[in-house]
């Protein structure tokens, strides 16, 4: 039997588990009664992305949780994204779990995951802190989003 590598890199703990959803009032007006809210509310203008190797802006709107790890569902109203193509083939449901890293380290993740076998699909790297959403399809089907951070 051979044998498995083991890796020594370890995720920080999830920041955020990501809906991706129809209507953001109405789910989160719904997860509100069933106690997982309050929700904040806002539409985003997203430049700056790229996705299937071109350049992508969208808009979003987004209702956060406040809890740990929060909740944070999205709705796009116009572009492509990964959010948009789950909700396509997936319909809703949870589509990435988010993790916060420090932004100095976020290429060191990056090539740690890479040697794992997984790779951005959708990113901003080289503006304002840098994201990504990493496609796992292959070990399971759910995003991982790394989210570059200041930690001092």
């Amino acid at each position: 039997m051979p044998s498995e590598k083991k890796s020594t890199f370890q995720l920080p703990p999830i920041d955020h588990i990501g809906l991706v959803v129809k209507d953001v009032d109405k789910t989160a007006e719904h997860y509100t009664k069933i106690g997982l809210g309050p929700f904040h509310i806002f539409e985003a203008d997203v430049k700056g992305f790229v996705y299937q190797e071109r350049q992508a802006s969208h808009r979003l709107k987004i209702a956060s949780g406040s809890g740990r790890p929060r909740i944070e569902m999205t709705q796009v109203l116009e572009g492509e994204t990964p959010n948009a193509d789950f909700l396509q083939k997936k319909g809703e449901g949870i589509s990435h779990l988010g993790f916060h890293v420090d932004a100095k380290d976020f290429d060191k993740v990056l090539a740690e995951l890479a040697e794992a076998g997984v790779e951005p699909v959708f990113h901003r790297l080289n503006q304002g802190r840098p994201i990504a959403y990493l496609n796992t399809d292959k070990i399971g089907g759910v995003m991982i989003e790394l989210i570059g951070v200041k930690k001092d």
